[in-house]
C-alpha cells in the first residue's frame, strides 16, 4: 500500500520557501513537522535492520532512521530519495523504497534553538533492502554532521534491537515487518 497523494488541480505545483533558522524555530512550535524515515534492510542477513548512530538531535546519542523533513510540495517518495542521497550517498531508484507505515513523535529536542523545546513529527515510514557494497558505501558516506561516521551503519537483528535498548519505534517497526 502507497499513501495517496490527491491533486485539486493535476498541474498545479507547490512553491517552496526556505525559512530563517529563528522563523523555523518558532515554526517547529505552531506546526506538525513531515518526514520521511528509512530503515535499511540488510540484503544478505533476513530480518536485520541496519541502523546509524545519531550524533545529532533529535534522537542524539541512539541508533535511529535515516531520515529527514518533507519539504513543501514534495512527495514522500521523491523526499526520502532526496534524504537518502544526502546522508548516505545512495542514489537508489524509487522503486527501492516501500512505503510501511506512518509514526508520530513527540521529541523531547531538536537542533534548531531553544534545543530543550522539543517538535511534533509525523513521518512516513520507508524500507530499502540494501546489498553488501551498497551498505558498505552508505556506511562511509553517512553524513558526519548527523551521524557517528566510525560505527558506520550497524546491523540488529530483533534480539540485538531489545539488548541495544532501541526506541520502541525501531522494535515495534521490527515486529511489524518481521512478525
Amino acid at each position: 500500500m502507497k499513501p495517496k497523494l490527491y491533486r485539486e488541480q493535476p498541474d498545479f505545483e507547490m512553491s517552496h520557501k526556505w525559512l530563517t533558522e529563528e522563523a523555523y524555530s518558532e515554526a517547529l512550535e505552531s506546526f506538525v513537522v513531515v518526514a520521511a524515515d528509512v530503515v535499511f534492510i540488510d540484503a544478505t542477513h533476513s530480518k536485520t535492520f541496519l541502523l546509524p548512530f545519531r550524533k545529532a538531535k533529535p534522537m542524539k546519542d541512539s541508533f535511529w532512521f535515516v531520515g529527514g523533513r518533507v519539504n513543501v510540495g514534495e512527495t514522500e517518495a521523491d523526499a526520502i530519495n532526496r534524504i537518502v542521497t544526502r546522508e548516505t550517498g545512495l542514489l537508489l531508484p524509487l522503486e527501492r523504497f516501500a512505503f510501511i507505515t506512518m509514526n508520530r513523535y513527540f521529541f523531547k529536542d531538536r537542533q534548531q534553538k531553544p534545543q530543550t523545546k522539543g517538535y511534533d513529527c509525523l513521518s512516513y515510514v520507508f524500507t530499502a533492502t540494501l546489498s553488501i557494497e551498497e551498505r558498505d558505501s552508505a556506511a562511509k558516506n553517512l553524513d558526519p554532521n548527523e551521524y557517528d561516521v566510525s560505527i558506520g551503519l550497524r546491523s540488529f537483528d530483533l534480539p540485538a534491537l531489545e539488548a541495544a535498548h532501541t526506541h520502541a519505534a525501531i522494535t515495534d517497526l521490527h515486529s511489524l515487518l518481521f512478525p
